[in-house]
């Protein structure tokens, strides 16, 4: 056998290869600070809050109404409309009012901040009595959004919880009306529930309002409620309904976070350029001999 042929000896070969060692470890330095700043931003970005700085009284709630839609009121339109039209009439130029529709479930329909067009909106679903007949207009067809919804019984309680999360929704500490549209037929067990609301709402310095449709059978827990914070009005003696300042400022994102996430983004751009700029990939060509 032949021996090997001795490699040719190359100049300042010790030299490249302890450049070529240094330059993999910056690199793999640069690649490993680039994925943690990476798993900074996304940590950041889950955690921040997207939103527009809002300030505080930039518009007048007067609270939630909690509209009863049970079965028992299914030829109630034209009288639910001219309640509905009643506490439209009783707001300002700036307040507003939410909606929660219910039976033996409830549901948030508008915010607390929902603009008068809107309550105008829902009591146009509700139907008049057709001038020329004693039928109503609702029962020829489908009229509400809620009418394949709710037509079991009643709870009135849960139509209360859903008006005080709306009040809380809106970040009223305190404060606020419920006006209740119900003939307040209610289900015989919900005395319990609706004594824990009426503490709540006690608690919350929050009135009830209670706007009684006529026919029914008014539940007989509905005459011990509390006098401080309940009372019973027609739409005849409504009247202005009091206001409370939406505050909404305390929902902006704490002053000492909003450069985090830029400031993440920036350095994860500044590695990106270090890298490429300072330390490019080696590039080996095969050169062919002729």
């Amino acid at each position: 056998m032949r021996p090997p042929v001795p490699a040719l000896p190359l100049p300042g070969a010790e030299s490249l290869a302890a450049r070529s060692a240094l330059s993999a470890l910056a690199r793999r330095a640069l690649l490993a600070a680039l994925a943690v700043a990476l798993a900074a931003a996304f940590v950041e970005a889950g955690s921040a809050r997207f939103q527009a700085p809002a300030t505080s009284g930039t518009a007048d709630t007067a609270g939630v109404v909690g509209l009863d839609l049970p079965g028992s009121m299914q030829h109630d339109g034209p009288l639910i409309r001219r309640y509905l039209a009643a506490v439209e009439n009783g707001l300002g130029a700036r307040s507003r009012i939410g909606l929660v529709v219910f039976s033996d479930s409830a549901g948030i329909t508008l915010p607390a901040t929902a603009p008068q067009s809107a309550v105008e909106r829902v009591a146009s679903y509700f139907p008049r009595r057709h001038p020329k007949s004693r039928v109503f207009l609702g029962d020829l067809a489908a009229q509400t959004p809620w009418d394949q919804t709710f037509i079991g019984g009643t709870l009135i309680s849960a139509g209360l919880e859903q008006g005080v999360l709306t009040l809380q929704r809106a970040h009223l500490r305190s404060g606020g009306t419920i006006y209740l549209i119900s003939d307040l037929a209610d289900d015989g067990d919900d005395g319990p529930a609706i004594t824990r609301i009426m503490t709540r709402l006690r608690q919350r310095a929050t009135d009830l309002v209670i706007l009684r449709i006529p026919g029914g059978r008014p539940s007989t827990f509905f005459d011990d409620l509390d006098p401080r914070i309940v009372r019973n009005r027609t739409p005849r003696n409504l009247g202005p309904l009091p206001v409370w300042p939406v505050a909404q400022a305390a929902h902006q994102a704490p002053p000492d976070r909003p450069l985090r996430l830029p400031l993440l983004v920036a350095i994860i751009g500044g590695i990106v350029a270090l890298y490429e700029l300072a330390l490019p990939r080696l590039r080996f060509l095969r050169e062919e001999v002729a």
